[in-house]
């Protein structure tokens, strides 16, 4: 959809696990995160998760083309779009990180960049308002086109941020894949196309941590699922989320938890059983 005047409007978040891709037309105003407010220009384009709180604020001609989209019902292609650089960084990685980077990791694309996109997100609205048959593949592949384009100039961006979440991209997707396995930090800078120095440097600027305590996090969320969606026992757990000593993975469980694996699950249970 495009919108040519955009108004100001307040902090509200999506339902039902829909996303938005925003793309700044034209004009200026800000982009509202809870209590902070980022400059827009035409060229920014950001990714709005489901259940982010955001508004806009201070609009002055701002136009935009929005597209709200079901990440799971649309069932992208996924796979093959990781494989262009900046995808991750852009629709995975800048979101979340969005407030600590202070809105400078975002993506701007150039004017005849910018022209090309509206061009496919209004093709894209047009096959789905005349809806003729075979809409939804073309729609489709209008939107798949559009976030290719995007990612491969996020991929291109020169500005410090941006380059290093790509690059830590990479990491971030690999430890998804490896969890569960021995974790070196010289691998992950090799990855990461780093020394090792400037990798642990870059991560931490770029997560607020240093690249060990993010992975006992992601263990953590991992052996959290695990409690709560199979009957494996905390002593099978710890071994699946790459975490040997049973001991140590209740502490830093509860470190992180607030509560040890049995009593977590227990809570879990009871709230769900009401």
């Amino acid at each position: 959809m495009q919108v040519e005047n955009h108004v100001p409007m307040e902090l509200h978040h999506h339902h039902g696990g829909y996303w938005e891709l925003v793309i700044i037309t034209h004009g200026t105003g800000h982009h509202l995160l809870e209590k902070e407010a980022f400059v827009l220009e035409a060229g920014d384009v950001f990714v709005v998760p489901a259940e982010m709180l955001h508004g806009y604020a201070e609009c002055h001609g701002l136009g935009l083309g929005n597209v709200i989209f079901d990440p799971r019902r649309l069932q992208l292609p996924e796979n093959q779009l990781l494989q262009a650089p900046g995808y991750a960084a852009l629709f995975q990685l800048e979101p979340r990180l969005r407030s600590r980077h202070k809105f400078q990791s975002r993506l701007r694309v150039p004017s005849e960049i910018l022209a090309r996109i509206s061009e496919s997100v209004s093709r894209m609205s047009v096959e789905i308002q005349e809806r003729d048959p075979g809409f939804e593949a073309a729609a489709t592949a209008h939107f798949c086109h559009v976030i290719v384009a995007l990612a491969r100039n996020y991929g291109n961006m020169t500005a410090p941020l941006p380059q290093s979440l790509v690059r830590l991209s990479e990491v971030v997707q690999w430890l998804e894949r490896n969890f569960d396995k021995e974790v070196n930090v010289d691998v992950l800078a090799q990855l990461a196309h780093m020394s090792r120095s400037t990798f642990v440097r870059s991560f931490r600027t770029c997560f607020g941590v240093s690249p060990m305590s993010y992975v006992t996090t992601l263990r953590v969320q991992k052996a959290a699922r695990l409690l709560r969606d199979t009957r494996a026992r905390v002593k099978e757990v710890a071994p699946l989320v790459g975490i040997e000593d049973t001991s140590y993975f209740a502490r830093v469980f509860r470190q992180h938890m607030g509560l040890d694996p049995s009593a977590y699950r227990i809570q879990y249970q009871s709230q769900v059983s009401r």
